[in-house]
Order: structure tokens, then sequence, then C-alpha cells
């Protein structure tokens, strides 16, 4: 009886973990398409704009990245 009850416990925990692993790999892939889907106009659009005066600088950059990393944090 000890026995089954081992065997069960371990399949059970195997059964969990996989579970818990499809769902951390689906949420991953389908947040990470659809920011990219949302991010990629405007980042082209806010990088054409820092490029029409010929120089694109390192403030200019870091204005970027710092609006992409808040438009990620207001992703639902």
């Amino acid at each position: 009886m000890n026995e089954l009850a081992a065997l069960l416990t371990a399949v059970g925990g195997l059964v969990t973990a996989i579970g818990g692993t499809f769902a951390l790999v689906w949420t991953t892939v389908r947040t990470s398409k659809r920011e990219r889907e949302s991010a990629a106009p405007t980042v082209a659009q806010e990088l054409a704009d820092a490029m029409r005066d010929g120089d694109l600088t390192a403030d200019e950059l870091e204005g970027i990245a710092k609006g992409m990393r808040e438009r990620g944090e207001q992703q639902p």
C-alpha cells in the first residue's frame, strides 16, 4: 500500500510539473508575440523621427528604450 501511495504521488507530481511547464511556455510565447506586434510599428516610427536630423544620439536611443519599458509595464 505504501508503494502505491508513493507511485501515485510521483505521477501526480509529474503531471503537475508538465502542466506548469506547458502553461509557462504557452504564456511566454503568446505574450511575446503580442508585445512584438504592438511594439514594432511604434519603435520604428520613433527611430525614424530620431533620424530625421541625420544624427541618432545616445539620449534619443535611451528615450526610445525608456518608452518601450514603460509601455511594456502597462501591457495587461
